[in-house]
């Protein structure tokens, strides 16, 4: 029982730990790489945090199917924890 709740814990939140390391990564570089063509560094930004909040609300819903407005506002405000 133990390794399927790891199991399921590891598929919803890993991604979601992944995500949050790209960000960090990205972060901490000192010059960014260029957006591509007719995007600004803000919608690279915007983009890259509803990026997270899609993951977030995946783990916080327990899959795609039960999303629900709950998990999307847990969604909404970790990510915003961790933007901040």
């Amino acid at each position: 029982m133990l390794s399927a709740l790891s199991s399921t814990w590891v598929t919803l939140w890993g991604p979601v730990i992944a995500y949050m390391a790209m960000l960090f990564g990205f972060s901490s570089l000192s010059t960014l790489p260029s957006p591509p063509a007719d995007f600004s560094f803000y919608d690279v930004h915007v983009a890259a945090y509803a990026g997270l909040g899609a993951v977030t609300a995946r783990a916080t819903g327990k899959g795609l199917r039960d999303v629900s407005w709950r998990a999307v506002l847990a969604a909404v405000v970790i990510s915003s924890l961790y933007g901040m």
